[in-house]
């Protein structure tokens, strides 16, 4: 027969197993630079390297300051300054989904080769970015829209909006780049010069 002591200890232990897979972990900081602020339940939190970083963290980083993100799948996330972004994830069946927030800024993920039925998605306010595993970098404010730059793989984009009842798509590749305006319209799209490239390199170098 279970004693009364035996029940709670089994509350606890259930209670603790709920919490943990409410917030999973998703990865670490692996390397900081200036003022980085990492919002858990939004309340401002204390960040460091080797910071576990959890499902629906935010993360906020101000001028002059950059922080690098281990993903637990073994993606890596170059924060740039003046960037919010919420960090999110969802396995189902063993097969890893990272989904991204990226409310302002600019941020560079070098994504892994993903399994058949994984995903990895970057939300904008205009559009989604997926991939299958890819090094490009993700640029969205509200005065200059959505910018991507293809710097291995190809990525997908799709508008959040249709236009005349249709969704607007493009897929773009190495050394592609391309805008899309407040009305959710493709533009502007170029291919990257090797200066370029090595401009892009300089700027995510810690």
């Amino acid at each position: 027969m279970k004693t009364p002591l035996y029940n709670l200890y089994a509350f606890i232990i259930a209670i603790s197993l709920c919490y943990g897979a409410s917030t999973p972990y998703f990865g670490e900081v692996s390397k900081l630079e200036g003022d980085v602020t990492l919002y858990r339940k939004l309340r401002p939190t204390p960040i460091q390297i080797e910071k576990d970083l959890l499902h629906r963290d935010r993360i906020k980083t101000d001028t002059n300051s950059m922080v690098l993100i281990g993903v637990y799948d073994g993606t890596e996330l170059t924060v740039s300054p003046k960037t919010k972004m919420t960090l999110t994830r969802k396995d189902i069946k063993k097969h890893k989904n990272i989904n991204l927030q990226l409310l302002s800024g600019t941020i560079r993920c070098k994504v892994k080769t993903l399994g058949q039925k994984e995903s990895f998605v970057i939300k904008t306010p205009s559009a989604v970015v997926g991939v299958r595993g890819t090094d490009f970098i993700t640029s969205y404010s509200m005065e200059d829209g959505l910018e991507v730059t293809v710097l291995e793989g190809k990525v997908e984009i799709t508008a959040l909006k249709e236009i005349q009842g249709k969704v607007r798509k493009q897929t773009i590749q190495l050394n592609d780049q391309i805008r899309m305006n407040d009305n959710f319209e493709f533009i502007e799209k170029r291919k990257l010069t090797p200066n370029d490239r090595l401009n892009i390199e300089k700027n995510y170098k810690f």
